[in-house]
């Protein structure tokens, strides 16, 4: 099965470390079974995938920008960080939510802008609804 070096993640695609990819392990689920007996799940729990990206100051048109993934990141609203998300095998998850606040760290210093500048944003995102 071919695989893509990106996501989209809204309307835009991010350039994806592969060797970071991680799938979600467990769908969302109301209880578990476990030596024949239901346990109930206590709190919310929700597919979730985990992965670096490599975004440029300046990208490629239909890529998120260094100022776009800085939008997203503070983004105070649910609506604000939920977006829709294909992932690297070209299936289309549904919506997703950034989860935390993650950081955006500038790579090959000392260029950090332009097409030259390019930043790692390590992402969690987890399925809504």
């Amino acid at each position: 099965m071919a695989y893509n070096q990106f996501v989209t993640l809204g309307a835009k695609k991010l350039y994806v470390l592969l060797n970071t990819w991680r799938e979600p392990g467990q769908p969302a689920s109301g209880r578990n079974t476990l030596s024949a007996k239901t346990y109930a799940v206590i709190g919310a729990r929700a597919k979730a995938w985990s992965f670096t990206v490599l975004v440029q100051d300046t990208p490629a048109t239909g890529y998120h920008s260094r100022t776009d993934v800085k939008a997203l990141l503070d983004a105070s609203t649910v609506s604000g960080r939920t977006l829709a998300l294909t992932d690297i095998w070209g299936a289309s998850q549904g919506n997703v939510m950034i989860d935390g606040a993650p950081d955006m760290k500038p790579e090959l210093a000392p260029v950090m802008e332009g097409t030259d500048g390019w930043y790692s944003v390590d992402l969690v995102l987890r399925k809504v609804g």
